[in-house]
């Protein structure tokens, strides 16, 4: 099976000398040997702001998603897609900030300094990519970032959006569609009250974080905001968020309720 993969990590692949991803295993020592060059550095920033640019589409494919899907009363696959957004603006949040995962068996953070090695995440909190990703990210901001300054009945506000997708996707015998979880059942009726479009709007001036760990609002505020502060990471750094017209089109189709396009949707489009 053939289909493009993250550019980093088949960049680490090759500076290794791996030319077949079936033998990528047996480079393990000396992909944990690594010691990064200022030359390698300048390339896998290159590649690593590319794959950011991915991740962050992916993120705001997915939001949109959620949204489109939970208009319509699909509550289920709205909440996984809420979730994967947050995952892949996390993932491409690190990227930004010059942090790699790549994966050679085990999961691995490679920061892109001189002289740096990949750090093996081999602990249960670095797992699989999904716990990794949010557990990097907490050791690494936890203190800096807004959307950690807070809990969501008593969790990581990203800790209990994953737990909202694991309840959604594992837990529950079955879906309930049209009908809505339990931590949707407010969102729920603003939306069968015709008054969704309002909710977002609400959700992105929230610039107070009021309605991100209210967990009858997180499922939905959090990713949205999520959304913006990523923007806010490429804008800062001075790098683009430009994207062919067709997939800003796909997007704009999918922020639509009733026929007729979010009020807030502009603030979505980069």
């Amino acid at each position: 099976m053939s289909f493009d993969r993250l550019r980093t990590q088949v960049l680490c692949e090759t500076l290794v000398g791996c030319t077949d991803l079936g033998q990528w295993n047996t480079y393990r020592a000396v992909f944990e040997s690594l010691n990064l060059t200022s030359e390698q550095v300048h390339v896998l920033k290159s590649t690593l702001l590319e794959d950011a640019k991915d991740l962050y589409f992916k993120g705001l494919l997915s939001l949109s998603e959620a949204i489109y899907s939970m208009s319509r009363r699909l509550y289920s696959w709205a909440t996984i897609k809420a979730y994967y957004s947050v995952f892949y603006l996390l993932r491409g949040s690190l990227a930004l900030r010059d942090y790699a995962i790549v994966r050679n068996r085990s999961l691995y953070l490679l920061p892109l300094k001189v002289g740096e090695s990949p750090k093996k995440k081999s602990s249960d909190r670095y797992r699989n990519d999904h716990v990794c990703v949010i557990n990097v990210y907490r050791d690494l901001y936890a203190n800096s970032d807004m959307l950690q300054s807070n809990t969501v009945d008593e969790l990581n506000p990203y800790e209990w959006l994953m737990e909202r997708r694991n309840q959604i996707n594992y837990r529950q015998r079955e879906f309930l569609d049209p009908n809505p979880p339990n931590f949707l059942q407010l969102i729920s009726g603003l939306i069968q009250s015709h008054k969704l479009d309002e909710l977002i709007t609400a959700y992105v001036g929230d610039t107070r974080y009021l309605y991100c760990f209210q967990s009858n609002h997180a499922c939905l505020a959090l990713p949205i905001r999520r959304l913006f502060l990523t923007k806010e990471e490429f804008v800062k750094a001075n790098n683009s968020l430009i994207f062919p017209q067709e997939k800003i089109d796909l997007v704009r189709k999918l922020l639509v309720i009733n026929s007729e396009p979010l009020k807030s949707v502009d603030e979505f489009i980069v």
